[in-house]
């Protein structure tokens, strides 16, 4: 048993390079590294209360247009499944008619036959 864990890795998967266990087809990633001494981190850009406030709208316009498509959507579903609906609902009222006039005709029939 612990031959087995051993060779797959504690949890299963396959065993990658170096002894570090892959899942999903994946290679192990190399976290925890540091920057060498003697370089200089690259500071990020300040941005404006004019750029932010301009970010925000875009991205309050933005989801709201992806709302209203989302709604859009649902509702031309919803619509398309109603029509369904109602097609297969008059389609059975349809063939219940006419199995029921199909009966009538038969009894109709017998009943001739019947009086000959």
């Amino acid at each position: 048993s612990s031959g087995i864990n051993a060779e797959y890795g504690a949890r299963g998967g396959s065993v990658a390079r170096g002894g570090a266990v892959a899942r999903g087809g994946t290679a192990p990633r190399g976290g925890g590294k540091t920057a060498k001494p003697g370089t200089k981190k690259v500071e990020k850009p300040k941005w404006s209360e004019e750029q932010i406030s301009a970010a925000k709208k875009i991205q309050k316009s933005y989801r709201r247009y992806q709302t209203l498509k989302k709604e859009e959507h649902e509702r031309n579903k919803k619509e398309e499944m109603n029509r369904l609906m109602e097609e297969a609902e008059k389609e059975a009222w349809l063939k219940m008619i006419k199995m029921e006039q199909e009966r009538e005709e038969k009894e109709t029939q017998k009943r001739f036959k019947e009086e000959r």
